[in-house]
């Protein structure tokens, strides 16, 4: 292989940086679903992180759904699961500071 079909065949920072966007956007509901309960009474790091813990299982499907379906090569797994999970991060913790928790008393739950 010589060095011009390797420049046409790579994929670009810009490339990896989409697909990454594409799949947090696909990943969104799923993991909001699972943190929406708990993440909007975190100070914003503590909720990025917890976002961060919680999305990696759903963006690896994702990832590897994608991957098999593009038929890409699997290198690219962890670079786009670990630009997924951030963007997911910094969209969902940043939606959690900005969503009004209910106030009435009864709304709370109660711990036993």
């Amino acid at each position: 292989m010589n060095w011009l079909t390797r420049i046409r065949t790579r994929i670009s920072r810009r490339q990896v940086k989409r697909w990454a966007e594409s799949i947090a956007e696909r990943c969104w509901l799923r993991v909001w679903q699972r943190v929406a309960d708990r993440v909007g009474e975190m100070p914003l790091a503590e909720a990025r992180g917890y976002v961060r813990a919680r999305a990696v299982a759903v963006v690896r499907r994702q990832v590897a759904s994608d991957l098999r379906y593009r038929q890409a090569s699997a290198k690219l797994a962890d670079v786009l699961t670990c630009s997924a999970v951030e963007h997911l991060a910094t969209a969902l913790a940043e939606r959690a500071a900005n969503v009004e928790l209910p106030t009435v008393p009864g709304a709370w739950r109660q711990a036993a």
